[in-house]
């Protein structure tokens, strides 16, 4: 009783001197006493005084590790008494920042081991506000999981046909979902910023708004405390993808390497690897992932016609630089890229021969093939192509014509006459293929067919 007494003489010679902040200096215990009455009454009314007395007492002492604790108590009771997330997220943060004081003067040397003794004693000021703070982290995150998956719910809801009304409200409904997984996870990155699924569910978030520089800044902060290679895949490969679904291709590059790193054998991330480099520009970089998806699958459809195209493109090239060298009169540099061009031919026929041979129904392939086989003047190779086209396009003139024009070359003068046939079908008016029409006739002695064939063209 005399020790309270006391105090509360204390208190009174504080309160008449105009506040506990300029009153004279008390013992250290009377500080702490004091704000403990007032902490432990559950008055929140009362809590201000108790922080005045415990900034007095830091004030006169220094940053004395009790201080601390109490402080974080404090902002305990007021996060358990709001219910606002915005007015919750600032008695959180002073809760976290208090425990982090704790923490530093714990571990401070300079301040006297006694009053440092009962830091990680039993349930005492470490273990209390480190338990603390796991037991709030945890239910802000699962409250924030709950949400994610009411965003479920809600968005399969929305997927069904609902009049404009109801849409609204479903659209509302969705916000305000996705607001409170932002304001959940939030609330854990206060109380722990190094774990790496808060940044992600935000990152999902803001995902689906389509604000994909925030997804992409939230998802580069997961990454940097994500260590098992299966959540660091994850996020790297969402990263990747809000820049492809940005239009900034390139700025993807480093985070579809960094997974084809960890996933070696996904032939699909390869394939929109090897795509982005050829948009970016490097044809090298995108032949080199096609060769490894050729290596993990012979018959990848994907791997032989991105190292065909490569091969042709390169063949282009040489033959630019020939034709450049031979107005230039350079004889020998234009011979050398003549054998070049003819290589890189060779190479891109090998590879969509191949493509065409897994997949001969694949319109751009047999394209592919044809050309180049045609080019190369290979025509005994150009016609299964150009007649697979035929097949494919059976309306399109152009590919009869290259059949026909194939067949010619190979001297197959009837099969030449009848895709011939097929052209004029299509386009009655088609002079330069009625003419050759008329010389396979002849050649053929289809005497009724010749006589048609010149009578087209003189009408014509």
């Amino acid at each position: 009783m005399k020790s309270v007494r006391i105090l509360f003489m204390c208190v009174g010679v504080a309160i008449l001197l105009g506040g506990v902040a300029k009153a004279q200096k008390m013992p250290m215990d009377v500080y702490i006493r004091t704000a403990k009455i007032d902490i432990l009454s559950g008055d929140p009314e009362r809590y201000q005084e108790a922080l005045d007395y415990l900034d007095s007492l830091t004030h006169y002492y220094g940053p004395i590790p009790e201080t601390y604790f109490w402080k974080s108590m404090i902002y305990v009771d007021f996060i358990d008494k709001t219910a606002e997330l915005d007015k919750k997220s600032e008695y959180v943060a002073e809760f976290a920042a208090y425990a982090d004081s704790l923490k530093q003067a714990c571990s401070n040397e300079e301040i006297k081991k006694k009053y440092r003794k009962n830091c990680e004693k039993g349930d005492e000021f470490l273990p209390k506000t480190d338990s603390t703070a796991v037991k709030y982290w945890r239910e802000f995150y699962n409250a924030g999981v709950k949400h994610l998956d009411d965003i479920k719910v809600i968005k399969q809801d929305m997927s069904e046909q609902m009049d404009s009304a109801t849409q609204a409200f479903y659209d509302k409904k969705l916000e305000a979902a996705q607001d409170s997984v932002i304001d959940y996870m939030s609330l854990t990155l206060l109380l722990d910023s190094s774990d790496y699924k808060p940044y992600f569910a935000i990152a999902t978030i803001y995902g689906q708004r389509s604000e994909l520089d925030k997804s992409s800044e939230m998802l580069q902060k997961a990454l940097d405390y994500t260590t098992d290679e299966t959540s660091k895949s994850q996020i790297l490969i969402q990263i990747a993808y809000d820049y492809l679904n940005g239009g900034k291709y390139c700025e993807s590059i480093p985070f579809l390497r960094q997974y084809l790193d960890l996933a070696p054998t996904d032939i699909s991330n390869m394939f929109n690897l090897a795509a982005v480099y050829n948009r970016c520009g490097k044809y090298d970089s995108a032949v080199v992932i096609y060769r490894k998806m050729y290596d993990l699958d012979s018959a990848n459809v994907d791997a032989l016609t991105g190292m065909g195209k490569f091969y042709n493109q390169m063949a282009l090239e040489y033959m630019d630089s020939m034709k450049t060298e031979s107005k230039a009169g350079d004889t020998a540099a234009a011979r050398q890229f003549t054998k070049k061009r003819d290589m890189a031919f060779d190479s891109a026929k090998v590879f969509f021969r191949k493509a065409f041979e897994v997949a001969p129904d694949d319109q751009f392939v047999a394209e592919e093939l044809g050309v180049v086989c045609y080019v190369t003047e290979d025509y005994e190779c150009a016609i299964p192509a150009f007649k697979k086209l035929t097949e494919i396009q059976p309306g399109n003139a152009d590919n009869w014509t290259s059949l026909g024009d194939s067949y010619v070359k190979t001297r197959q003068w009837e099969k030449a006459a009848r895709a011939y046939e097929k052209v004029v079908e299509i386009e009655p008016n088609n002079k330069p293929i009625w003419e050759s029409l008329e010389a396979l006739y002849h050649q053929l002695g289809e005497t009724e067919n010749e006589k048609k064939a010149q009578t087209k063209l003189k009408e014509g």
